[in-house]
């Protein structure tokens, strides 16, 4: 199993408990993808001991669940748990009858301002796995738990994740801290983050901005303040999501577009050639098409120039058609617009021109209640 996602697994069976305690949390995972290569139930359920070991001890604060993973060798990686806190924590004989309950009893929190154990146990695989563990409380006002392993694994190859190149993200959440997770890996993928504490802060940006700098992500943490109608205001002047239908021959191209125009936030159909283009567009019009030209069959220009007659007769209804191809040339240029194109995008792909070409053909438009744009 995937180190990462059995971590995940693991946070997200102690979330609810620490929801239920009004504690703020987060969780996230740092390092490659890693297949672990032994039994993952005991590492699972050593983890989720560690993680609820915290959020017993804490009667109100802040939470926070980290791990790391680090290939040391082609075999073997080193993986590091954290569940770290903050805030007002149950009494020092409470928390020496969770740590009792929990397998880590003795260790003599009482009348202690400050505390650093440490102590070892094995984990029930074969072959038999030693980890490390760790508890830290300091002067009251911290306590963390650290469970460190090295683990028989596996690196697994998979492309990076597609960056965002400075995109901008708003992130809006009224508690200090509750959408970190969020914009650390936001963070690392490229996007421009910005904080923001309520929907009217967000409400206040767009109405002083010009319609460049909106955020192609708006994401808004659920609590009282987060009115349904200020959200609903505010998706009004946010960036619609597009449909768009890619058009392109080949599989790899394919996969390229639909993660460049996933990241912008667009909802994706991609077809193979013209035919397959026209039979979409029939079926379900989008907002917007990205048409290669050099196609088998019936190509980009073809397909363009029969779509424009299904528009002028009703069959279909309006809307741009961009050029993305390789035929780098004014002639070609000129022969995409011809054939009734709106615009022209060169190969390989970049995002920032993608988007640039996005909002120029489909300038922000209010919504209709279902949340496409007003026609």
């Amino acid at each position: 199993m995937e180190f990462s996602q059995l971590f995940t697994h693991s946070a997200q069976q102690v979330l609810p408990l620490a929801r239920t305690k009004g504690l703020v949390s987060f969780f996230d995972y740092r390092g490659s993808n890693i297949e672990l290569a032994t039994n993952a139930d005991p590492i699972r359920a050593a983890m989720h001991r560690l993680m609820l070991t915290l959020t017993e001890s804490i009667d109100q604060g802040f939470l926070t669940l980290t791990a790391e993973a680090v290939m040391l060798d082609a075999d073997h990686c080193a993986v590091t748990v954290t569940a770290a806190g903050t805030g007002l924590f149950v009494t020092d004989q409470a928390l020496e009858e969770v740590l009792k309950r929990h397998g880590a009893g003795g260790i003599g929190m009482t009348g202690l301002d400050d505390v650093h154990a440490q102590w070892r146990e094995p984990l029930h695989t074969q072959p038999a796995i030693e980890v490390a563990l760790s508890l830290h409380k300091a002067r009251s006002e911290g306590l963390s738990f650290t469970w460190q392993a090295v683990l028989p694994a596996r690196l697994i190859n998979e492309p990076l994740p597609a960056q965002a190149h400075g995109a901008t993200a708003w992130l809006v959440n009224a508690i200090p801290g509750g959408l970190d997770s969020v914009k650390y890996r936001l963070r690392r993928q490229g996007w421009h983050v910005t904080l923001l504490q309520s929907l009217q802060d967000a409400q206040a940006l767009l109405d002083a901005g010009p319609p460049a700098n909106r955020p192609l992500l708006l994401l808004v943490a659920e609590s009282p303040q987060a009115m349904l109608a200020d959200l609903e205001r505010l998706t009004r002047l946010s960036p619609a999501t597009w449909l768009v239908l890619a058009v392109d021959d080949h599989p790899v191209n394919q996969l390229v577009v639909r993660g460049l125009l996933e990241l912008l936030g667009c909802e994706v159909d991609i077809a193979a050639d013209g035919e397959q283009a026209i039979a979409f567009c029939r079926a379900r019009a989008p907002d917007l098409v990205l048409m290669d030209v050099h196609m088998p069959g019936l190509n980009g220009l073809e397909a363009t120039r029969q779509l424009r007659t299904l528009q002028r007769q009703g069959v279909v209804r309006p809307f741009p058609i961009v050029a993305a191809t390789a035929m780098h040339s004014v002639q070609g240029r000129q022969e995409c617009l011809a054939a009734g194109m709106d615009g022209y995008l060169e190969k390989p792909l970049e995002l920032q021109a993608l988007k640039n070409e996005l909002h120029r053909v489909l300038p922000m438009q209010p919504l209709l209640p279902n949340g496409r744009p007003e026609p």
